[in-house]
């Protein structure tokens, strides 16, 4: 675990997860028997209950209705130790929600994520966050944020002296990251091969092409992920790859990645050991993916 004199601080989205698993292969327009899981969810709010679970203090800075959903999650993310000050509640209209579809070896068929709170409340966060982020040692963020919020959050954040974390997501958002490895800020991007070859543009053959692409654009620490092939890490001095251990049972992708990075960013030793972070961090990815199923 590691001490934090500040908290971390987490800006993205919360939402609740509602996953169908399926038992076997899906095809298009398949209807199959299965089971349908909700849990809470959103890249922010998973990588904020990772890092508590961690032992690390820790801020959410995210958008919900002012539904029963809404309480639940917000009282869930109390329950973990998350401050949710910065957590802001829309009179009349419903949580948003994320919909996946995992087949029956626990891969990703399809998702959608529901986005619209936190688009509509997103061009007000830097006015409002800045206090929180002048009090963080590290700043996370998403890109379901605008790349411009992003921008400026990251300003900020740069301004105070704290880290910047960015995630891109998915493939389809990566390029909102553009902007802050264009400025190298002090920046650490967690993603996974998909998203990293959309961010650099280019169609990099493993994680570790990837991650020194990202590293050599303007990150100072890179770490990318590529399914059940080697997770690369390359920062300032050097570089590291590790093949995580085979699953032998049923497993569940959703919310692997965020698990490996809110674990490699609790890790105190990432910039002196990073190997060592790299395998705290794979170990809990692999017990999110198990622990689902």
């Amino acid at each position: 675990m590691i001490a934090h004199s500040r908290a971390i601080l987490c800006v993205g989205a919360a939402h609740w997860d509602v996953i169908g698993h399926v038992a076997g292969a899906v095809q298009i327009g398949d209807d199959l028997p299965g089971r349908i899981e909700h849990r809470p969810g959103g890249v922010a709010l998973n990588v904020a209950l990772g890092l508590a679970k961690q032992g690390c203090a820790v801020r959410l800075s995210s958008v919900v209705g002012d539904d029963e959903a809404g309480s639940s999650l917000i009282s869930h993310a109390k329950a973990a130790g998350i401050d949710c000050t910065d957590v802001v509640r829309i009179e009349g209209l419903a949580t948003s929600r994320y919909l996946a579809i995992e087949d029956g070896d626990g891969s990703m068929i399809a998702a959608v994520a529901d986005t619209t709170l936190l688009d509509a409340q997103a061009e007000a966060l830097p006015r409002r966050l800045g206090q929180a982020i002048r009090g963080s040692s590290a700043l996370f963020l998403e890109a379901n944020l605008p790349a411009c919020v992003m921008s400026e959050l990251a300003e900020r954040a740069t301004e105070a002296g704290a880290e910047i974390v960015a995630n891109p997501v998915s493939p389809a958002k990566a390029l909102r990251l553009r902007g802050l490895l264009a400025r190298r800020h002090r920046l650490t991007i967690v993603a996974n091969i998909e998203e990293a070859r959309a961010l650099l543009r280019e169609d990099t053959r493993n994680s570790e092409e990837a991650a020194t692409g990202l590293r050599d654009a303007g990150a100072r620490v890179a770490l990318v992920s590529d399914g059940p092939r080697a997770v690369a890490l390359a920062t300032e001095n050097g570089e590291v790859a590790l093949v995580p251990e085979p699953l032998t049972e049923r497993f569940s992708v959703t919310g692997a990645g965020d698990a490996l990075l809110s674990a490699f960013l609790a890790c105190p030793e990432r910039h002196t050991a990073p190997k060592n972070a790299l395998e705290k961090a794979l170990l809990a990815a692999r017990d999110q993916m198990t622990m689902q199923r």
